[in-house]
């Protein structure tokens, strides 16, 4: 007698409105009010985390009144619908009262067909952000509106299997979660650090003579060496706030690279028109690059102040404040070397300088670690969830029970 072959379910293809209990709806068109824990929580845009948690800085509330026909039911899912957070999403899973914004779209689930925890798992996969990336509109402001969501398709389980897939996901979805707040609280914690070093708040090592104040036209000197035939496109680099200093893109580099402005190791280069929203940074590179004619590249009085020190210094309050004031008056923005040396603060002997630095660069590297395992850990949470949603890995258990 021949073995009975089991062969596996092939699970069916179903677009995000059949998922759904009633039409999507959009959420309410009404300014937020202070928070009030007697009034429902307002959920906008940039309360969504990329991790779909809410946020608890900055909560805001809206009156009954407004939210009237705009709360949320437990098992609901928002999706945001348009600017940069574009497809971000919030499963609301308990009752405490909270509406939802405009530019977020309600998707009610039918839990008859498909648990709400699924479908959150699913709206935070690399399926729905793949889909996602070739929906969106052409422009500076992409948008995805409540029938284009609904096209959305993927494979669709039994119940029961969806509540093991779910239940997976959770589980390393917690493991990000706490792992994104301990960076949160590591990052607050060196922000206060970093001001309270740099400018002298804290001491190290019970020091408590005062510094001097300086000016940085003091203490840097401005680099206007031409790059002439001496480098190649390939050591052509920009300036961006998030990465510091990176290879340039080709289509933006000049066709004669001859008058590219020289970069070296720990000096410092900016876009006039662009530091005041951060884009300055300290080469980190071993030899010297070039950048754009365009911008400003300066470097450090070595005797007097260290690149390190000035790094950290460029990343306070202070600066911020100075660049708010140097640009004030300006319809556009211009702040060239002239007025950046004019900014003042006290300069601690060299030897304190590199202690502090030593202090805030180990705290960065601790972070830095930090961030590149939560990096790890989401990279092979997607690769789960990719093979778990597609039905490529297979949950034994919750497919025999099914």
């Amino acid at each position: 007698m021949s073995e009975r072959i089991k062969v596996r379910p092939i699970w069916r293809q179903v677009s995000l409105g059949e998922c759904v209990s009633e039409k999507p709806a959009y959420g309410a068109n009404a300014p937020a009010v202070e928070y009030d824990p007697k009034l429902p929580r307002y959920i906008r845009i940039t309360d969504i985390s990329d991790a779909g948690t809410l946020s608890d800085h900055d909560r805001k509330s809206l009156s009954w009144e407004r939210a009237n026909g705009n709360m949320l039911k437990p098992g609901d899912l928002v999706i945001a619908r348009s600017g940069a957070t574009v497809g971000k999403s919030y499963l609301h899973r308990d009752k405490t009262p909270v509406a939802y914004a405009g530019y977020l779209i309600r998707f009610r689930p039918n839990k008859s067909l498909i648990e709400p925890e699924f479908l959150s798992a699913v709206t935070r996969s690399p399926l729905f952000i793949r889909w996602l990336a070739g929906m969106k509109r052409a422009g500076a402001q992409p948008n995805v509106n409540a029938e284009e969501y609904s096209s959305f398709e993927f494979p669709l389980p039994p119940v029961g299997v969806q509540q093991e897939i779910a239940r997976i996901i959770s589980a390393w979805d917690t493991a990000l979660d706490r792992i994104s707040r301990l960076i949160a609280r590591k990052e607050k914690a060196f922000i206060s650090l970093r001001e309270r070093l740099v400018h002298g708040a804290n001491r190290l090592g019970g020091r408590n003579s005062p510094w001097p104040m300086v000016a940085l036209s003091e203490v840097t000197r401005q680099l206007t060496g031409r790059n002439g035939d001496r480098y190649g496109r390939d050591l052509v680099m920009g300036v961006t706030k998030a990465e510091g200093i990176v290879p340039m893109r080709e289509h933006v580099v000049a066709e004669d690279i001859s008058r590219y402005l020289v970069l070296p190791p720990n000096g410092f280069a900016y876009n006039p028109m662009r530091i005041n929203i951060g884009s300055i940074a300290m080469s980190e590179h071993k030899g010297d690059v070039i950048v754009s004619p365009d911008y400003v590249v300066f470097a450090c009085k070595e005797d007097r102040l260290h690149p390190r020190f000035l790094n950290h210094l460029r990343r306070t309050k202070a600066w911020a404040d100075f660049m708010t004031i140097a640009g004030n008056g300006s319809v556009r923005v211009r702040i060239y070397y002239a007025s950046l040396a004019e900014f003042e603060f006290h300069l601690p002997p060299l030897d304190e300088q590199r202690a502090i630095v030593e202090v805030l660069d180990d705290a960065e590297r601790e972070i830095a670690a930090l961030e590149a395992e939560r990096a790890a850990l989401a990279k092979q949470r997607d690769a789960l969830a990719t093979e778990l949603l597609t039905g490529r890995l297979r949950v034994p258990q919750a497919e025999a029970a099914s």
